[in-house]
């Protein structure tokens, strides 16, 4: 007779984990564009940081980053994402911004190796380069 309680209490707590679940998996898109910047910067005020990586990591990862420099690359890679890299002035560690596959990006035709140019982007830490993903451009 007491298992009746706990049945209605797993059946319980099991729904309200599959409610969650669905919560997260319907969570709408963030437009980065949108969101106001936690952190302004420059490529070299990014690698400056990132000297000490768990500094740089704490500084800027999961953060939303305004970034300005100049453009070292631009790539397209599979399914037609973009790169765009930043000139940090030391070849073995760039800023690269991955633009969000999820938005158009019309202003992109409008750059070219040498240009100037401001992206917004979540801080996703250093791997060879240091990483914003997500980055769209912005004028």
């Amino acid at each position: 007779m007491k298992l009746k309680p706990v049945f209605t209490v797993l059946i319980l707590i099991g729904m309200l984990i599959a409610y969650i679940g669905y919560k997260l998996y319907t969570k709408p898109h963030q437009d980065i564009e949108q969101l106001k910047p936690d952190l302004t910067a420059t490529a070299d005020q990014i690698l400056a940081d990132y000297q000490d990586e768990q500094q740089g990591n704490t500084k800027y990862l999961g953060k939303i980053v305004e970034v300005s420099g100049t453009i070292l690359e631009l790539n397209t890679g599979q399914n037609n994402t973009h790169q765009i890299v930043l000139d940090t002035g030391d070849m073995m560690a760039r800023v690269s911004c991955e633009l969000d596959y999820l938005v158009d990006h019309p202003k992109l035709a409008n750059y070219k190796i040498g240009d100037q140019i401001r992206l917004k982007g979540l801080g996703a830490g250093m791997v060879m380069d240091i990483v914003l993903d997500r980055c769209v451009i912005l004028e």
